[in-house]
């Protein structure tokens, strides 16, 4: 059987690369920006983005199945046009090559930020209507993608949508915002934690419950792939203990506001990206402690572990592959 990903150098698309690799299948990736993450892997590559029509309809040509995992991730960080372009237009010729080439299912990767943000006291589901005009710039990208797969399943598009929470795990070469954050607490290297906290989920069973995807699941469904909600001083002991470090400081909600410019101040000037944004601080000081993903869990047969193993695995992972100036935990 033959398989099409986008995004394959990213975290969940070189994770999936490798499990579909696994159990048999016969893989070709479209590649933006070729690394380290995909060296060894017996994949066919197209070089290109999800904006080169040409290439996006190469590497679906052929295809049984397609996984578009391809988007930019941002926190406030980086142009707005360009976000909008990758994430909605991108989609856009995803959805027409696979449309043209009559693929047998699109699963499209998209963000339980493309939903409208809950209370922290209020559930949040796959019936949470799409994040509005009033949404940060990237939950307004994924929710413009979902509009147009939804609008593609009305013209015949077999498709299944799937919505992580923020992903966590090994094989994290890049490494993503999480794996930053992980990297730092354990170097003594982030100055104070703020109150709040995030729903995470495991990389692997993600790609699990994607792959299961192809087969199960219900077109024009979306299906909420989270483990559970931890707060940053939660994670942050469970990092501390296996480096054996002192926990960073929790400060009140609005000395980290207060510092906010001088932070971002402190990124410009050392060219490292700040892992607090505007956006960032207001996601993780409201975002919903109740997401329900018992649809995953019944329809895609999800099985997520506990995020405290996956915090410790991905430590472990980039301890092992020099990210963390061998720290040995």
């Amino acid at each position: 059987m033959r398989i099409s990903i986008t995004g394959a150098s990213g975290h969940i698309g070189n994770n999936l690369c490798r499990k579909l690799i696994e159990r048999g299948y016969q893989v070709k990736a479209l590649v933006h920006n070729f690394d380290k993450s995909l060296v060894g892997l017996n994949i066919e590559k197209v070089f290109g983005n999800v904006l080169d029509k040409k290439a996006v309809y190469t590497v679906i040509d052929g295809a049984d199945y397609v996984f578009h995992t391809a988007a930019i991730i941002s926190i406030g960080i980086g142009s707005k046009e360009k976000l909008f372009q990758t994430n909605i237009e991108g989609t856009r010729n995803i959805i027409e090559a696979c449309l043209q080439h009559k693929i047998k299912r699109l699963v499209h990767f998209s963000s339980i930020h493309a939903l409208k943000n809950s209370l922290p006291d209020k559930l949040l589901d796959e019936s949470t209507p799409l994040a509005g005009a009033e949404a940060f710039d990237y939950s307004q990208s994924k929710a413009g993608a979902e509009v147009l797969l939804l609008d593609a399943c009305k013209r015949g598009l077999n498709t299944v949508i799937l919505n992580p929470s923020s992903v966590i795990g090994p094989f994290d070469f890049v490494p993503s915002l999480a794996g930053q954050m992980i990297i730092k607490i354990a170097a003594g290297k982030l100055p104070f934690l703020i109150n709040g906290g995030y729903h995470w989920v495991d990389v692997r069973d993600v790609v699990s419950a994607a792959i299961n995807a192809m087969q199960m699941g219900r077109s024009g469904e979306r299906y909420l792939l989270t483990s559970q909600w931890m707060s940053l001083s939660e994670i942050a002991a469970i990092i501390c203990k296996e480096v054996n470090r002192k926990a960073p400081a929790v400060v009140p909600d609005f000395l980290a506001w207060t510092g906010l410019p001088f932070i971002q101040l402190f990124s410009k000037l050392t060219g490292e990206k700040a892992l607090y944004t505007k956006e960032s601080l207001d996601i993780i000081s409201h975002s919903p402690k109740m997401v329900n993903h018992q649809k995953a869990v019944k329809e895609l047969g999800f099985k997520p572990r506990p995020v405290e193993e996956t915090f410790v695995d991905s430590l472990h992972w980039l301890n092992d592959n020099g990210y963390l100036n061998n720290l040995k935990p």
